[in-house]
This record gives C-alpha cells, sequence and structure tokens, in this order.
C-alpha cells in the first residue's frame, strides 16, 4: 500500500471492512439456540469465507476476518474474547511495540454514517479490557 505506515495501513482497513459489513440481524433477533449455533460456528473457515460474500457478520466473525486481512499486511493482532464471555474484539501490536484495541463491530454505526469512529485505537488496559 505504497507509502502508508503500519496506522495509516490499519485504519484504511478497518474503515473499508465496516464500510461493507452489516451485523446478523438472525443473531440479534434469534432465540438462545439460534445466537448459541450461530456464535458456534462464526469463526470456522467455512463461516468467514460466508460472511465475506454476504457482507453479514457478528462481532466473532468480523474480528476473526479484521485478523485474517490485518495478518496478510504482517501486523501483529490477534481476537480475544471481553470478560463477559460473549462479545469478541481485536488487539493490534504494532512495530513499535505500542499495543491498543481495535472494535470494529462496535464502530459500524460510525463508520457507515460518516462519523468518528469511537472503538478505534482504545488504549490497552489489562485490567479493564472492555
Amino acid at each position: 500500500m505504497g507509502d502508508m505506515s503500519e496506522e495509516e495501513i490499519i485504519r484504511y482497513v478497518y474503515i473499508n471492512l465496516g464500510q461493507k459489513m452489516d451485523f446478523d440481524l438472525h443473531y440479534t433477533f434469534g432465540n438462545k439456540q439460534e445466537r448459541t449455533k450461530i456464535l458456534r460456528r462464526s469463526s470456522s473457515e467455512e463461516a468467514l469465507d460466508k460472511a465475506m460474500e454476504d457482507h453479514t457478520i457478528i462481532c466473532k466473525s468480523l474480528s476473526y476476518i479484521l485478523e485474517r486481512i490485518l495478518t496478510e499486511f504482517g501486523t501483529s493482532i490477534r481476537t480475544v474474547t471481553a470478560e463477559n464471555g460473549i462479545h469478541v474484539y481485536n488487539i493490534v501490536k504494532l512495530k513499535n511495540g505500542r499495543e491498543y484495541i481495535l472494535d470494529l463491530e462496535d464502530d459500524l454505526e460510525y463508520i457507515q454514517s460518516g462519523a468518528k469512529t469511537q472503538a478505534f485505537g482504545l488504549p490497552l488496559d489489562e485490567n479493564k479490557q472492555k
């Protein structure tokens, strides 16, 4: 990506992906059994490929897709589960050693409305992860 810095590449991918994806309403409005089924399969290669094709995600699949893409750019990124055991997001580690949180699912509405992101580059606090 030319002369872009590591952070610029991460932000570009973050915004671009956020413009293309929609939250899975079957997960939002499904019963517990349906939500559990969607959650369990959401990180499989097949589910990630399907999410990329139909642009429908939940936080878990979106985090793994972001990880997959940014890894291709050489970014050190990991997908983590919040203390509540439900929400999933990413942590990146820049080459300079700085780490921060990316929560693209939380930012979808802001990105798609053209507003400023709220969950990009949040400070990493080991004592309180989302």
